[in-house]
């Protein structure tokens, strides 16, 4: 979202207009401010603001990042300042930020806003307005990871979004994925040239005639060629911030890490939201793999009082992914969860309950926010080649990840000793477990959709499970465990 400076007022226009000046004037407005200095970015805090260790650097590196990909030239990469506030009110009730239109400065309600930044480095790229279908389209597809949700049948609001304008905000999720997908397969150099072509305040049609100038085609057939690619953009975005940095260094089995996600250590950013009107506050850091051989994966998630979303696609993938697969971590216990991952660059995103914008981990012991986390890839269990996942007695839930398109997801796994195990389920329509790590042996079906979930005496030895998932953003069934 872009404001002008001449739409503020009050105490809050002193900054923008006065830019660095305000951390003088803001004291006669009652506003006790700090200032944290990165190299390219400086976050402003009000009152008894905090954020966490690493949040300064992850924004200086998002800047790097997006100024490198916008070619903004080196004599135009000034700093930005960064005004924190869980209030924000300057941006609008709804909105999260919200930048001025000169590329100076950003307004967050959230300290992980890229989304913003983007906004201020587009300026400094194109050095005027863009048109705002475009402008919002480009930000959407460099932002922070944002929870939203597209198919293709979104696409038959294209119109709409194309006469979005400033005071009337709509299908943000389209123009994101539709701008991903320029960007993606046409290059950024080409997606520049509409900068001197669709300025703010265009004509839809002037828009539409800037993009078939550019790109060679109507708009109508750039549409159908984006549906008709098969193509997925996790979120309507391109990952950025969290894929564009080195990934872990492989071992042999795999990868095993262990962070922190208190907010004093590097590394951390936080406070992060997506509805601070709520109060739902996170620390978060992000962790990136790179997947040589596409596969089944098992990823152990060590205890604490923390969530894990596992490993989302970098790329744009062949199949939708629709929602992340958030893992809330046991309380004790480990959590071992098995989905199928493409070759190429993931990411982890990692998160811990927070008190917000006051400071302050809500989490009073810091045990629980050390996250261990250990992923390999196995062998799929369906041609029975390679033996079992073992389950020692600390896993306490066993947990398969399905995906929209795909029909059936099973691993087999063994017990070194009876247990009883509750098994549940989210979007399948089937559900089977079988003695024997091939299903050789018996086995008892369940109805999902009519039945319900049972608890399950499981003996010492090998089984099977397997579960057919519905057409639904995600699917997920769970074994968990009582506590020997």
């Amino acid at each position: 979202m872009r404001v002008a400076s001449a739409e503020l007022n009050g105490c809050r226009a002193l900054y923008a207009v006065a830019g660095m000046a305000a951390l003088l004037l803001l004291g006669a407005c009652g506003s006790d401010e700090r200032a944290l200095a990165g190299a390219h970015v400086t976050v402003h805090l009000e009152g008894n603001g905090t954020v966490c260790g690493g949040t300064v650097p992850y924004l200086d590196e998002a800047y790097g990042l997006l100024s490198d990909y916008m070619r903004v030239p080196e004599g135009r990469r000034r700093p930005v300042d960064y005004y924190f506030s869980a209030e924000a009110s300057i941006c609008g009730e709804d909105a999260l930020g919200c930048a001025a239109d000169d590329g100076r400065r950003v307004w967050a309600r959230s300290v992980d806003l890229v989304h913003e930044l983007a906004h201020a480095l587009q300026h400094r790229a194109s050095g005027d307005e863009l048109h705002v279908f475009l402008a919002e389209g480009l930000a959407g597809a460099l932002e922070q990871p944002s929870g939203r949700l597209i198919t293709a049948g979104d696409y038959e609001r294209f119109d709409e979004a194309l006469a979005w304008t400033l005071d009337k905000v709509k299908r943000r999720d389209i123009a994101g994925d539709f701008v991903s997908y320029l960007l993606h397969v046409h290059g950024f150099e080409r997606f520049a040239r509409l900068f001197t072509r669709a300025p703010r305040g265009s004509s839809v049609s002037a828009l539409t005639n800037a993009l078939e100038d550019v790109y060679g085609k109507p708009i109508t057939a750039l549409v159908q060629e984006r549906l008709a690619s098969g193509l997925y953009f996790p979120e309507a975005r391109l990952g950025v911030s969290e894929c564009w940095t080195e990934p872990l260094a492989a071992q042999a089995e795999g990868w095993s890490f262990r962070v922190s996600l208190r907010c004093a250590d590097a590394g951390v950013i936080g406070p992060v939201t997506l509805k601070p009107e709520r109060q739902e506050w996170e620390n978060i850091r992000y962790a990136a793999v790179e997947v040589a051989d596409a596969g089944t994966h098992a990823v152990w998630i060590g205890p604490g009082a923390f969530s894990v979303d596992v490993a989302e696609p970098c790329a744009p993938t062949a199949y939708p992914v629709l929602e992340r697969h958030r893992l809330n971590s046991a309380p004790s216990g480990t959590t071992l969860a098995v989905v199928d991952l493409a070759r190429g660059r993931h990411a982890f995103r990692l998160a811990a309950p927070s008190a917000g914008a006051n400071g302050g981990d809500s989490v009073e012991d810091p045990e629980d926010l050390q996250v261990d986390v250990r992923m390999m890839r196995m062998a799929s269990a369906v041609d029975c080649t390679s033996g079992s996942v073992s389950i020692p007695p600390d896993v306490a839930r066993l947990v398969l990840l399905g995906r929209p398109g795909q029909a059936a997801l099973a691993v087999a796994f063994s017990i070194r000793e009876a247990r009883v195990a509750e098994l549940t389920w989210y979007g399948v329509i089937g559900a089977e477990i079988c003695k024997g790590a091939c299903g050789e042996g018996a086995c008892q079906a369940f109805n999902t959709l009519g039945s319900p979930e049972p608890e399950l005496e499981l003996a010492a030895g090998s089984y099977r499970l397997r579960f057919q998932y519905a057409n639904l953003p995600r699917g997920l069934a769970a074994l968990t465990f009582q506590t020997p």
